[in-house]
């Protein structure tokens, strides 16, 4: 026959061992491409398992020092470690500076202050002004407080003291005054405190009651005593000053009445009607009052003995929060008594 015009191997493709041999004309008589199929020998026995090799060594890496390198700087990883423990110092750039943003559309007008008076204490102002209106300021002290429309109350904004003036010209010495009296050495002083008995009932206490009073914190002179009865016994004749703050929560029931709705506490001598120190206040919701009073008093001999009483006409609930309810476990955050009494002499 004629003979063929090419021959061409195209594919040699191999297959299972279990697969039939095969050539395959892929083409035609004249071109001829032949594609091989062969399939796959069996498998030959398994070989013997070679030598253990030698024992690897294992690394271990640490991070050193990280460094801050300047914007724009190229970022970089050193290894100062030896052999197969390596110790990693990095170098990272400073991000370069942004642009500057836009100026903001301007806010409104501010409002002035005005300052209105002054008060001694805190106390003194909130029990006047419990509230304020916007740019309303009342000095206590040196520090000015301004009424805050957002906070609902009166915030510290820091001393207000305005520049030293300049010396002042030298006065001509007048005539020397005659001697007055030896004041007294020292002020002796003593702080007593009634603390929250740790109930949600606080103390009741009757009208024409004692208030508790509970112990002497501080007295390093020995100017005052308690008594089983809830009195203060004072060790020497003379003049005192008296300060005390009662904490009393009310529950009010039904309309105010201004006749009713009052709680009142006075200082007094347990022998005489006469209130030396007090303070009274209506109340309307139920909520806590603050009493606060000040006052001076003689004692006239050693041993006697003064006392705190409720002077309203009801019962009276001396309480404050409880102790677990805040952050401290002092008790001098909740004290429902204070009492400091000075010597004067």
């Amino acid at each position: 026959g004629p003979a063929a015009a090419s021959i061409a191997v195209t594919n040699t493709i191999t297959t299972s061992p279990d697969d039939e041999a095969q050539v395959v004309n892929l083409g035609d008589d004249n071109d001829v491409l032949l594609e091989f199929i062969i399939p796959k020998g069996p498998t030959g026995p398994q070989g013997e398992i070679g030598p253990m090799g030698p024992a690897g060594y294992s690394s271990t890496i640490q991070i050193g020092e990280v460094s801050t390198g300047d914007a724009g700087s190229i970022a970089s990883v050193v290894d100062t470690g030896e052999g197969y423990n390596h110790i990693l110092n990095f170098v990272i750039p400073r991000g370069s500076d942004g642009q500057k943003g836009d100026i903001g559309p301007t806010g409104p007008a501010g409002t002035s202050v005005t300052i209105l008076g002054s008060f001694p204490t805190y106390d003194d102002l909130i029990k006047e002004h419990p509230t304020g209106n916007l740019g309303q300021s009342y000095l206590v002290g040196d520090n000015l407080y301004v009424w805050s429309e957002n906070d609902g109350n009166w915030v510290d904004v820091g001393v207000i003291r305005g520049p030293q003036g300049l010396p002042g010209e030298k006065g001509e010495p007048g005539e020397m005054g005659p001697t007055g009296p030896k004041g007294p050495e020292e002020i002796e002083s003593a702080y007593i405190v009634t603390f929250n008995n740790n109930t949600d009932d606080g103390y009741e206490v009757p009208s024409n009651g004692r208030l508790p009073i509970g112990r002497i914190e501080v007295d390093n002179t020995g100017l005052v005593s308690l008594t089983n009865n809830n009195t203060i016994k004072f060790s020497k004749a003379g003049t005192y000053r008296v300060d005390f703050v009662v904490n009393a929560m009310v529950n009010s029931q039904g309309t105010f009445n201004k006749d009713a709705n009052i709680l009142a506490v006075g200082f007094k001598n347990i022998n005489q009607g006469v209130v030396y120190a007090g303070d009274s206040s209506w109340y309307k919701d139920e909520g806590n009052v603050k009493l606060i009073g000040k006052g001076l008093f003689v004692i006239g001999s050693p041993n006697e003995e003064m006392e705190l009483v409720n002077m309203s006409l009801n019962t009276m609930n001396l309480n404050t929060p409880l102790i677990q309810n805040t952050t401290t476990s002092s008790y001098f955050i909740n004290p429902v008594v204070t009492i400091i009494v000075q010597f004067l002499g």
